[in-house]
């Protein structure tokens, strides 16, 4: 997450860049009024960006709006008063974008109640910021074992499942 510049570290409506989905929770935690996501949301189905195919599998070009291929393609050129900043990147297709705008929405959701939070405004108002000098957790270890087919996604016997339509239908009939 980066404040976009110092003399916005004071403004009314301070403007955050994010990089990750958590850090929408840090920008709304420290003021933000507005947030800069455009590379996070690159490469859905929704985004814009030309659909190409290299190997037989989908990506999408991407550029950011300072950088010399937008300028390039939009105002003829980079002016010679200035210089191009963003970068152009080809990244492989995310899909839908629904399932990365409800991880920020989980994010917010969560962080409110963290800090007691029963609105997003009183988030600013909650959040705390401390300097993390160490941010790996090596009690366990190092190594991530989320992808080890040990922890493979089996159904929980004793979870509730998912009635059809026709089964809640039925049991609204009975009560």
């Amino acid at each position: 997450m980066h404040l976009s510049g110092k003399p916005f570290a004071n403004a009314e409506h301070p403007i955050f860049n994010c990089g990750s989905k958590g850090d929408f929770s840090k920008a709304f935690g420290a003021g933000a009024d507005f947030i800069m996501a455009g590379g996070m949301f690159a490469a859905h189905n929704e985004s814009g960006g030309e659909l190409i195919e290299i190997d037989g599998k989908p990506y999408k070009q991407f550029y950011g709006m300072s950088s010399s291929v937008a300028m390039t393609k939009h105002v003829g050129g980079v002016a010679d008063y200035r210089s191009s900043e963003g970068k152009a990147v080809i990244l492989p297709c995310k899909g839908p974008i629904k399932g990365t705008i409800n991880d920020i929405l989980g994010g917010i959701r969560s962080s409110c109640t963290y800090v007691g939070a029963s609105k997003l405004k009183e988030l600013s108002k909650r959040t705390t910021f401390i300097r993390v000098t160490q941010q790996i957790n090596e009690v366990f270890g190092s190594k991530d074992e989320s992808k080890n087919p040990v922890f493979a996604a089996k159904p929980d016997p004793s979870a509730p499942t998912e009635a059809t339509e026709d089964e809640a239908v039925a049991k609204k009939q009975r009560i």
